[in-house]
Formats: structure tokens, sequence, C-alpha cells
């Protein structure tokens, strides 16, 4: 059964805080995450958990302020928690108002359990209710910055930002920079506690590991394979052992041909294709009188380069030395930027900082990159894309890139064939027995995922 994808917890405290009529607070988060300005791009994930120690505003009652506010140089960004004009949980320091909002600045959270007198459908703080709050910070620079709420969201096993419940969420765009993160009750009451503080690189990190995936029951399994399997398993083990002597024999003689085959390609092959296209450009650059020789010149140049850069990735694929991830992910950014060169199309290629060292078969890192270009082309080509967002998870035995457009998408009721290779990626990840997976509408972008099967993943000696 394969693993769910899993990000990082950057920062959690376990801590139950208790604010009451503190002021502007102090910072919890003591440098712990790096700060967030108007420069920075990525995604962020908060969560923690409220419970007013006394009843929400009432006509004629003065408010108050309460929840986790973002700081930065001093000064009070976005906040969520319950602004201090606001009838329910709420998000406050933003740019406007929400729908069911009378003052600028503060936006009402969309909630699964509304106020029946009310003509929005927020939740009025109540005294020892508990409630969990998970926001979505997607840092744009030079802009606002886009801002997912989901109230009291499902945290059981196996659940997604996607399946939330739709009367949950609320989005709207904020000033979320940061360099200090505080906990503030400002105004009457007995203030809140507020507990459960975290903030993670996806949603799913907040969600519990299922049941196999716990370190108890894997001893447990482990142990009873032991007590009654020991025997059996020893000879089992000895038979794979002599298995893998002899594969690893079969892949240094194969590895050695590789490299005889990259040689002979880079040198022969690699030297003519380079001079053609240094004689084409020089040839394009001389004044002609027939426009059309130049032109045709000029092709021939064009398809020299191509076809170098084809054999550079034919080249890269047989090289034994580059079987590992970390190769394949070098290889993708390098190719990624000369891409999007002298395109208009913005990108952000989001890698993790570190890359587990796991080996990778030279037939897998090439469908797999091949895929992984053909992918990017569809998003430059055809959909009409300004933005395209590159995100790796790159984990044990887990590599996966998730390609995601705000182009027009189409219908996939109703795909236009081949018009945009699909069907060539669909084969490239099957003939490595990866997983290939589309979600795209009419006006709502694309979003491609290839992923590797852990089968072909192996942690180097």
């Amino acid at each position: 059964m394969a693993a769910p994808v899993r990000a990082t917890i950057l920062w959690s405290d376990a801590h139950i805080y208790l604010v009451h009529t503190n002021g502007t607070g102090e910072d919890i988060l003591h440098g712990v995450v790096k700060p967030r300005d108007d420069t920075c791009s990525g995604t962020l994930y908060f969560k923690l958990q409220v419970e007013p120690r006394s009843d929400g505003p009432r006509k004629g009652i003065s408010r108050s302020l309460a929840g986790l506010i973002f700081y930065q140089q001093g000064r009070e960004k976005m906040g969520v928690g319950n602004a201090p004009m606001a009838w329910g949980y709420s998000a406050f320091n933003v740019p406007g108002k929400g729908p069911s909002n009378q003052t600028d600045g503060e936006y009402n959270l969309a909630s699964q359990y509304p106020e029946l007198e009310s003509a929005g459908a927020y939740e009025i703080p109540r005294r020892g209710v508990v409630r969990t709050i998970v926001f979505k910070v997607e840092y744009l620079p030079g802009s606002l910055d886009r801002v997912t709420v989901w109230f009291d969201p499902n945290l059981s096993t196996g659940v997604t930002e996607q399946n939330q419940p739709a009367n949950s969420v609320t989005r709207f765009l904020a000033d979320a920079s940061f360099d200090e993160i505080h906990l503030c009750h400002r105004g009457v009451g007995e203030g809140w506690k507020i507990s459960e503080l975290a903030i993670a690189t996806a949603f799913e990190d907040f969600v519990p590991l299922p049941l196999w995936e716990r370190w108890w029951f894997i001893g447990l399994v482990v142990l009873v394979v032991g007590i009654f399997g020991a025997g059996p398993v020893w000879l089992l083990g000895q038979r794979r052992a002599q298995l893998r002597i002899q594969q690893l024999e079969r892949e240094r003689a194969l590895e050695q041909e590789r490299t005889r085959i990259a040689r002979d390609i880079h040198d022969d092959l690699g030297s003519h294709l380079s001079q053609m296209a240094l004689l084409g450009e020089m040839m394009g650059n001389k004044v002609q009188n027939v426009e059309q020789v130049v032109f045709q010149v000029h092709k021939i140049s064009a398809a020299a380069r191509t076809m170098l850069e084809s054999l550079e990735a034919i080249v890269w694929a047989v090289r034994p030395e580059n079987d590992s991830l970390h190769s394949l992910v070098e290889y993708m950014e390098r190719r990624t930027d000369e891409l999007f060169e002298n395109t208009s199309v913005n990108y952000r290629f989001i890698a993790p900082p570190e890359i587990p060292e796991q080996n990778l078969h030279a037939e897998v890192r090439h469908n797999f990159f091949l895929a992984y270009k053909e992918s990017l082309a569809n998003a430059l080509k055809h959909s009409g894309a300004t933005e395209v967002t590159i995100d790796l998870v790159c984990a044990d035995n887990l590599f996966a890139v998730t390609i995601q457009d705000n182009g027009k998408g189409f219908d996939l009721q109703n795909p236009r064939e081949d018009g945009h290779g699909l069907n060539n990626i669909r084969r490239r990840m099957e003939e490595i027995s990866g997983q290939f997976e589309l979600q795209t509408a009419p006006g709502q972008g694309t979003v491609i995922r290839l992923i590797v099967p852990p089968q072909h993943q192996k942690s180097k000696p």
C-alpha cells in the first residue's frame, strides 16, 4: 500500500496559552521559521486550536480582539481569530471587508455551524467551545498573498485539503508577511485559550498517520514475522542474497556498456552536430540578398540546437554516474530554466532543500524527464497560462512532481485527442509503472502529477 505524501512540520508548540488583556503580546516563534516578506514565494500552512473563556459579543456590549497575529518589524499584519468589531470568528487587518462584515479590515470566517439569526455564515465564539483553525498562505512576490482558511476542518486519517466541506472554507487576500507571531487578547471578556500551534509545508502534515504507518504497529508486525517465520525468512533471505549478487554483476556489466555508448555518442555525433549548429549560425549572420536562404539557414541552426538538446538528454540518461534522484532534480531545474527562457510565463520551481540519497535507473530517469518536459510544453504552448508552479516532493520511497498552471484548462470528458500529448505522458509513466494524475476543468487551470513508484528507488549504500 502506497504511503500518503507527508510534508514537513517546520515548527510546533505543545503549550496551552491563556491570553487575556495582554496588549500586543510577545513573539512565540523565536526565529525558528524563516521570516516572510513581500519578496517571498512558496506556501505555508498554519494551525491553531482556540477556546474562548467567555461568550462572544452581543448588541450593546463592548467587543474584543483575540487570536494569532503576524508581526513584521514591529508592525501588526494579518490576524486570525476574532476581529474587534466582528460578531463571529474572523480574520482582521486585511484589505477591504468580508461580505457579512460592517467594518473595513475584517473578514468573517465561514463555518459549518452558522448563527441562525445572522445574515452571514459565520459562528459566534462560545465559552468552552473548542474550534480548530487551519489556514494556508500562498506568498506572491510584490503583491498581496492568497489566504485560504478552513474553520474546524476534518483532520481524520486520509483527508486532504481538497475534500474539506465547502461551507467551512474562506478565501481572501492579505499581507501575511511576518518575522514574529504573537498571541493577543485586547478588550472585554476573560480571554482565550490557544493551543496546538504548528506551521507546516502541506495540509496533510496535520493529519494523523494511518494505523499501518505507526511505529508500534510496524514493530508488532516485525515481531510476529520474527516469531513465526524466522526459519523460512532466513532461507528466503539467503536465496535473495544470491540473486542480488548475480543481479549486481549484470548491472556492473551493463553500466560499463552504457558508459561506452555514452562516450561514443558524445564524441562522434556530438562534435558533428555542434559543427552543424555553428556553420548554420555563421551562414545566417552573413548578409544575404535571398531572404529565403537566410530563413532556411536559421531553421537548420534551430534544428541543430534541438538535436543537441536531445543528444544531451540521451547522454545524461545513459551515464551511470547520473543514476540518482539528486541528478534528476538538478537536470529538471536546469532544463526548466531553459524552457521558460524568453517566454512571458512566470514560473516557480519548488524543491526541498535536502534531496534524499537514492538511486534511479536510467530508463526511469529518461521516461520521467520526458513526461515532465511534455507537461511543461503543454503549459507553455496550449494552456494560455501566465503562471506555472512546479512543486517537488522528495522523501523516502517517494518522488513526485506537481505541475499546476492558471490557464484555461479543458473538459476531461471531451479531451482533444493527443492535442496536448497526454497520451505520450501517460504511456511514458506506464512504462516505468509510475502514476499520472490529471485535474482540470474549463477556466480552472490544469494540475498534472507524476509519481515515481517506490520499487524504482533504492537508497545509496
